[in-house]
């Protein structure tokens, strides 16, 4: 049987590491940061270059990508009706695990599997021109297909003579979600033109019928009545190829896979001897796995041996193994009742941020980090590790710097203006009961006052606080006296930072060292000097090219020195050649090809591990934002000067925090999504959320905030109001 994936290239003697100019990213080689090639449209000459699909936008002008539409429960709005009298089709009976019992309709009846369609195609194998000709899936097919199969599903199963028109696809798949997870789910891979025809059907037939067997519980009087409700409960997701694949070139390696595949937009499909198996984009996103990862699995499931998956992926293509990309239309629900949503890299693609929805994006993602709250009777503070797509917690309370940072993360927010009064009290709540929990060490937790780090994490919390609320506290007092002396031995003038604090970290151990002199006013002219030369020290030991590592800590530390001793932070010009250096690592549109146009705004940076944004984006932006509001670091006003260019480019990378940031629309592979929303991701294609992630986030958000505050009151001087 002649497979249907089109072949690898054998033109292809190497793949080059760079599959795009060097000039589409502003400075790369020049700060040493790395941005994948998927993000730019100019393709360089194909010996060098990963073959693109033909359509790089994703819909037509005509189907905007916020298209919603309620769904009909029955089918499509110009189609007829199922009639609930119509025979449903049960699971094949080559289902697996539980599914031994046949499952049944809402009317109770039990049928074969007879696997019927209206459309009677030929039993041949899929020709490559039969591939070729697919057409393009729209988003109106797409929302139509949603509506036949949620239907279905609300019936039970799939009426054996349904005549519900649905687009041919190569890859088709289906995911039924409730409270407690997936409930059922198939991808459906064609390797003949009928099951091109029928995959969506084929998909929609079997998930269905996992969930009926899932959910339908004993064979009772309530079974009927039981189902129904379940499965009105449930959640849906489709998606469906669209167009032909992609192949990937021989020559790739696996670990260039990773810069081959758009994450979260582009699904993987591996052949070998008549037998395919594919990973969609949604299931890529829910599992947080990279390209180079996933290929692992395909290869053990399409060898039938474990074992196979031990041999380089480079070595099986002449073994015949070969491997796709695919791209897919996705609609989804978030919650049981909602219309379905189409989706770009399992969301939306996050507009421009306007300075008056800053302080809503901050008071969702405080309520998120008060969420993580240990819910036990244990002093454990915050948790960390949350995974979404499963709504669990790794085991115990976060780091004790985590925890810290993400206290003062909200108390700082707490005080800014123009934050909903209600959160800022509720935040100002959590977090010195965070402080708190941390002042109690239980059973194997680690003690804050254990390492030089975590002690001026605390401290930088805790001047956050009133002197007064301090005093008032037996924890929160004996916080501070346990903490103290862990910062004052990090640094001294004569040997500098004790050589157990990582380069990274002495940011926020200078910061600590500023603190000291709050904590102790009677010895405030030695702490200021003994912090004066630490910061200096650091920028003096510190490469430039590692620098950033540092940030925002250290221009935190640095300002905070200069509004103690009222003079300029005297590293004003190096922080101002770091922001100029760091704005060539930033993703603009022209940067982008269209479909990749939700990283616009996010850094490419070699310390963050990946080619492409992620999470360590906020970094920079946390330094753009508390850089904007310093007149010695952003001169001018609204009307002159450098802070109207400069605020243009926070409100970027501002953008791309809050595509980071995750909102309803993520909600559909999300167990539970209301914990989630305002957590910030990993990545746009890891679910993951770090707790110093949304936390820094929201110390972003804050900085820009006060920046923006202090332009105000600046504008006003000059203008000679009061």
């Amino acid at each position: 049987m002649r497979t249907w994936i089109a072949r690898f290239s054998r033109t292809f003697a190497s793949v080059s590491s760079s599959r795009h100019p060097a000039s589409s990213i502003r400075g790369i080689t020049r700060c040493g940061v790395a941005a994948t090639s998927l993000l730019v449209c100019t393709l360089v000459a194909p010996a060098q270059t990963r073959p693109e699909t033909p359509n790089e936008d994703p819909a037509p002008a005509t189907e905007p990508e916020s298209l919603l539409e309620p769904i009909v429960r029955d089918g499509p709005r110009d189609q007829t009706d199922i009639r609930p009298d119509q025979p449903v089709v049960p699971a094949r009976q080559d289902i697996a695990d539980d599914e031994q019992r046949q499952p049944k309709g809402l009317d109770g009846t039990t049928y074969e599997a007879l696997n019927q369609s209206p459309i009677r195609v030929e039993q041949t194998p899929i020709d490559q021109a039969f591939i070729d000709a697919l057409p393009e899936v729209t988003f109106a097919q797409t929302l139509d297909a949603f509506g036949v199969i949620r239907g279905w599903i609300d019936k039970g199963g799939v009426p054996a003579l349904d005549g519900s028109p649905l687009p041919p696809a190569l890859i088709a798949s289906v995911i039924i979600r409730d409270e407690s997870g997936i409930v059922g789910e198939h991808t459906t891979v064609a390797t003949t033109d009928q099951e091109a025809f029928e995959a969506v059907r084929t998909a929609a037939d079997r998930a269905i019928s996992r969930a009926v067997v899932r959910l339908q519980g004993p064979p009772d009087a309530l079974r009927s009545a039981r189902l129904a409700e379940s499965l009105a409960r449930t959640r849906l997701s489709i998606e469906i190829s669209t167009g032909a694949p992609t192949p990937v070139a021989e020559g790739v390696t696996q670990a260039e896979l990773d810069g081959w595949l758009r994450p979260g937009i582009e699904g993987m499909l591996l052949a070998h001897d008549g037998i395919s198996r594919a990973r969609t984009p949604s299931a890529m996103l829910a599992s947080g796995r990279s390209a180079s990862q996933v290929i692992i699995t395909l290869i053990a499931e399409v060898a039938g041996d474990p074992t196979a998956a031990l041999k380089p992926y480079e070595d099986l293509a002449g073994d015949g193994y070969e491997l796709s990309f695919f791209r897919v239309r996705h609609a989804a629900q978030t919650t049981p009742d909602s219309p379905p949503l189409v989706l770009h890299r399992g969301g939306a693609v996050v507009p421009s941020v306007r300075t008056n929805e800053l302080a809503t994006l901050a008071d969702r993602i405080s309520a998120h980090i008060r969420g993580r709250a240990w819910q036990g009777v244990e002093r454990i503070g915050l948790r960390d590790g949350f995974d979404p797509v499963s709504g669990r917690y790794d085991r115990g309370g976060a780091s004790p710097f985590a925890q810290a940072f993400a206290a003062e993360a909200m108390l700082r927010y707490a005080k800014v203006r123009g934050a909903d009064p209600t959160e800022s009290a509720l935040a100002r709540r959590a977090g010195e009961a965070t402080l708190g929990a941390l002042a109690v060490v239980e059973g194997d937790e680690r003690a804050p006052w254990g390492d030089a780090v975590s002690a001026a994490a605390c401290l930088n919390a805790l001047a956050e606080l009133d002197r007064a609320a301090i005093e008032r506290s037996d924890e929160l007092r004996g916080l501070r006296e346990r903490c103290l002396p862990a910062v004052d031995r990090a640094y001294t003038d004569a040997k500098g930072f004790d050589p157990m604090i990582p380069v990274a970290a002495r940011g926020v151990v200078c910061r600590a060292l500023v603190g000291l002199a709050s904590f102790e006013p009677w010895n405030r002219e030695q702490r200021i000097e003994a912090a004066s030369s630490a910061i200096r020290r650091v920028y003096r030991e510190t490469p430039g090219s590692d620098l950033l590592s540092l940030m925002p800590d250290l221009a935190w530390a640095d300002l905070e020195l200069a509004e103690r001793t009222g003079l300029e932070p005297p590293s004003a010009d190096a922080l101002r050649a770091l922001r100029t250096q760091v704005l060539d690592f930033q993703l603009g549109n022209a940067d982008l090809a269209e479909i990749d146009r939700d990283l616009a705004g996010g850094f490419v940076l070699d310390t963050s591990g990946s080619p492409l944004p992620t999470w360590q984006s906020v970094r920079p932006t946390a330094l753009l934002a508390v850089m904007l509001g310093e007149p010695s670091l952003t001169r001018g006003t609204m009307a002159s000067g450098e802070v109207v260019p400069q605020l243009l480019e926070l409100s970027e990378s501002l953008r791309f925090l809050a595509q980071l940031t995750a909102e309803e629309r993520l909600g559909h592979m999300y167990a539970t999504p209301g914990p989630a929303i305002g957590g910030v991701r990993a990545s746009l294609w890891d679910q993951s959320m770090p707790l110093t992630a949304s936390a820094l986030g929201l110390l972003t958000l804050t900085d820009t905030l006060e920046s923006l505050e202090a332009i105000g009151a600046r504008n006003g001087n000059a203008a000679g109001r009061p």
